[in-house]
């Protein structure tokens, strides 16, 4: 009971947990079905810019008005897991990093923006600081429904 390192394994929350959840982190129940469609804007003037922008077409596939929730989140690369680990710290294997709620009417489709500041992908190291690692990390969008969307992202 005094151990609150939720990195042990097999992890705790959806950020260390390396088990197959029953339900993963952010799925809900709607009385109604989803679709989603994502893709990155300006993939070569973001390289420079400070943050990352996304647009997904979300439509509703059911019979009934309903919301759906987008979520953005953060999964490093191997090589920044191996510099991270050689720093003395544990890192998280997705992490939350923005999310949109729409409501969408039956039939409809609507268009969300995302867009996630760079800040958003720093870690926090051993002591508590936060750190821009080099290196490929992924961004994964996923609606509450459970489709899901991955972009590799070099920063």
């Amino acid at each position: 009971m005094g151990n609150y390192d939720m990195s042990l394994p097999p992890g705790r929350t959806y950020k260390y947990y390396s088990g197959r959840p029953l339900f993963e982190f952010g799925s809900g129940l709607s009385l109604t079905t989803f679709s989603l469609d994502c893709h990155r804007l300006d993939q070569e003037a973001a390289r420079g810019n400070s943050s990352l922008a996304f647009s997904c077409d979300i439509s509703n596939t059911g019979s009934r008005d309903g919301d759906e929730v987008l979520m953005a989140f953060h999964s490093a690369g191997q090589d920044i897991r191996a510099a991270a680990a050689k720093a003395g710290h544990p890192v998280p294997i997705k992490s939350l990093v923005g999310f949109e709620r729409v409501s969408v009417a039956a039939g409809r489709q609507v268009l969300c923006l995302l867009e996630l500041r760079k800040e958003s992908l720093l870690l926090v190291n051993s002591v508590g600081d936060r750190v821009m690692y080099r290196g490929e990390r992924s961004i994964l969008l996923r609606g509450g429904a459970g489709q899901q969307a991955n972009f590799t992202v070099v920063a």
